[in-house]
């Protein structure tokens, strides 16, 4: 006989947390597959490019280091969760998935904070921020994403395997989460709203500025989203993450809180809001690289080279092969010339 609590709990589970379903699980070996290679070939125009290794290209290819362990590790441990529904694989995989969150909320603030850094003090933006700083800030990042997002561990013992359902449990984990989301999700996304929000205004003001007194020289104006375009490329970043992550990190508080923020009808709704995660870690990349004008060059050289290349070795096999039959025929008229000489009157 079934019970109906286990019954209630079964519906409330969403359709994509039951275990394996072919039509919602494997689209996601798709979208690893992408993210990988969409990641891995940014970090690679970063290591082959020099110019491309800028300050804040560092942060930018940090940030491609975070999308690409979550497509690694994150959702591996995520696809072996729902296949095998093991305690332990299931929370390091909630772990991983809200560490390389974590990192990617810290990656945007920062960014956020080159570019407003590089448009208020372009003069001083070289002293201000230098490498080393970049580096402390982006280890810093990751100390902090790590620690915000695994101290939930410490407070488990190994023998109750995660499922450890006292009461005092219960409000430990209440607190944590409601601490890491507020100090780690909405504030950090608080300050990154209000920091594009500066950069948007300074950066029309300079821009109108410019383009009235080009007016008054009769000079030629450029398109005013031409001028915003790289400010565009990380407010998308920005606005992707906060889209995709935003419902889901609502879902986690409303079942820490007695607040309803938005009732789902049907568990394909929440399969939506768990899946639009994997979002960002494609879209980040594809932002930089098609968006961005250095790594949009750098993209370009590298396949020009890489079509040289195939050129060069089409034309080599070609003159090697030529060469070759040039030389077996010249050597068989002289066996030919030899022989007739040979056997000649």
């Amino acid at each position: 006989m079934v019970n109906n609590s286990t019954v209630h709990r079964d519906n409330a589970i969403p359709l994509c947390s039951r275990g394996f379903y072919g039509p919602i699980h494997s689209p996601l070996i798709l979208f690893w597959l992408f993210i990988v290679a969409a990641n891995g070939i940014e970090i690679a125009l970063m290591l082959w490019k020099e110019t491309l290794r800028t300050v804040s290209n560092r942060f930018l290819v940090s940030l491609a280091i975070s999308d690409l362990f979550f497509g690694v590790v994150a959702m591996p441990l995520f696809l072996v969760c729902n296949i095998n529904r093991t305690i332990l694989v299931c929370v390091v995989s909630t772990g991983f998935i809200r560490f390389t969150a974590i990192s990617s909320v810290f990656h945007l603030l920062i960014v956020a904070c080159d570019r407003y850094t590089m448009i208020v003090y372009p003069m001083k933006y070289q002293t201000i921020l230098t490498r080393p700083r970049a580096t402390f800030l982006i280890t810093l990042t990751w100390c902090l994403a790590f620690f915000s997002s695994f101290i939930q561990l410490s407070w488990y013992k190994e023998s109750s395997a995660f499922t450890d359902t006292r009461e005092g449990g219960f409000l430990i984990d209440k607190i944590y989460f409601l601490f890491v989301l507020t100090v780690f999700v909405f504030l950090p996304l608080l300050l990154i709203v209000f920091t594009y929000t500066r950069i948007l205004i300074i950066s029309l003001r300079h821009i109108l500025s410019v383009r009235r007194r080009r007016r008054n020289l009769h000079q030629p104006v450029s398109p005013i989203v031409h001028d915003l375009k790289g400010t565009f490329v990380l407010l998308s970043m920005m606005l992707i993450f906060v889209g995709c992550w935003l419902p889901f990190f609502l879902l986690i508080l409303q079942d820490h809180i007695s607040e309803t923020f938005f009732t789902l009808n049907s568990g394909w709704s929440s399969c939506l809001i768990l899946y639009l995660r994997f979002l960002p870690p494609l879209t980040n990349p594809l932002l930089c690289a098609f968006c961005k004008q250095d790594f949009r060059r750098a993209w370009g050289s590298f396949i020009r080279q890489q079509r040289l290349s195939v050129r060069l070795n089409i034309y080599s096999l070609v003159s090697v092969s030529g060469i070759r039959d040039k030389t077996l025929s010249t050597a068989v008229n002289d066996v030919t010339n030899a022989e007739g000489i040979t056997n000649g009157p």
